[in-house]
């Protein structure tokens, strides 16, 4: 196997379904099913994704090799990859089934099959399986069991502050009883972390709304004494108008008094 300077871990991988392998598996209402093949030769035990035809995409790279679990196993000991989550292929289109009972039973299958074919085989694929949502009995069923369904009903009802000191006091408790408290604890410190970067986002927040809002008030009062100083400006310019305006109504009066007196003397001259 390839040596990587890290541990590498696949997140996303892909099996390949095998239609009758997984028929094989089938319980319930549709016992027996795999052993008419030209039934999966026909259907697909999944409905389709999308609509779209993945047989024409057989000339992309990676996708002719139809894996298997040993083509896995060999692809990541070439690329050096520790452990690979794998999930569906075909049974992606899983939550567009429309018959419950038939989405239970398939999903048991594909369960099953997965576990034979892969699981059982290597350790380093860890396989995502198909919960039957559309029936909350049956998915529950095809949940994990209860990590913690081995811890006495004494250590459940213990408060938090008693398990954590229980914890400390190693070996004082069974250790299914010390999982859940350091479970527990772990928890917690999450609470924690979520609340106070919850605090901390709200202080941000509030801090960076009173600078918009003193920002706003400002911008708001410069504008509010612009606005004043124009209108004094327009105002006096107004008033300055006016006052031109009245001067020079005022010399043109004076004008026409001169005028008047200027014709009063010439007719006083005349008539001598």
């Amino acid at each position: 196997m390839r040596k990587n300077r890290y541990s590498v871990i696949d997140g996303d991988g892909h099996i390949t379904e095998r239609s009758k392998e997984i028929l094989e598996y089938l319980g319930g209402n549709y016992r027996g099913t795999s052993k008419d093949e030209s039934w999966a030769d026909t259907f697909s035990p999944f409905p389709s994704l999308d609509g779209w035809a993945r047989l024409s995409n057989l000339s992309s790279p990676g996708l002719r090799d139809y894996p298997d679990c040993d083509t896995w196993i060999s692809f990541l000991d070439e690329c050096g990859i520790d452990t690979t989550v794998v999930y569906p292929t075909a049974a992606l289109a899983f939550g567009l089934i429309q018959d419950p009972a038939w989405a239970v039973d398939i999903a048991r299958a594909y369960n099953s099959w997965l576990h034979a074919t892969y699981m059982k085989r290597t350790s380093r694929m860890l396989g995502a399986a198909l919960i039957p949502v559309h029936d909350v009995t049956a998915a529950v069923k095809e949940m994990p069991p209860d990590e913690f369904a081995d811890i006495p009903d004494e250590f459940r009802a213990m408060t938090q502050a008693q398990l954590e000191l229980v914890a400390r006091a190693s070996g004082q408790m069974p250790d299914q009883a010390r999982r859940i408290a350091y479970a527990r604890v772990e928890l917690l410190r999450r609470d924690r972390e979520y609340a106070e970067q919850e605090e901390q986002s709200r202080r941000e927040f509030e801090t960076n709304l009173q600078a918009t809002r003193r920002q706003f008030e400002e911008a708001l009062a410069q504008r509010q004494m612009e606005h004043a100083a124009a209108v004094a400006r327009e105002q006096l310019d107004t008033a300055q108008a006016a006052a031109r305006a009245a001067k020079m109504a005022a010399w043109a009066a004076v004008a026409s008094a001169f005028g008047a007196v200027v014709q009063v003397v010439i007719a006083i001259v005349k008539h001598q």
